[in-house]
């Protein structure tokens, strides 16, 4: 069962490094402010892998086995 979060940290910080916060946060892809600052704070990074490319190349493989599928 998942473990209530009911414990709060009260961060201090300036108008610029609010700004940069969210510019990272939104950068990675993560919507919620609570879930970037908990994941950088526990492991000290968060990553974000930018699969364009592979999930095109796996799109052709599958047209090209669907076309292959036809002639069978």
């Amino acid at each position: 069962m998942r473990e209530k979060r009911d414990e709060i940290i009260i961060l201090r910080t300036t108008k610029a490094e609010k700004n940069r916060i969210y510019e990272k946060m939104l950068g990675m892809g993560i919507r919620s402010l609570s879930a970037y600052i908990r994941k950088m704070a526990l492991d000290g990074y968060c990553l974000h892998l930018d699969l364009k490319e592979l999930q095109r190349m796996a799109y052709l493989l599958q047209m090209c086995s669907n076309n292959l599928n036809q002639y069978a």
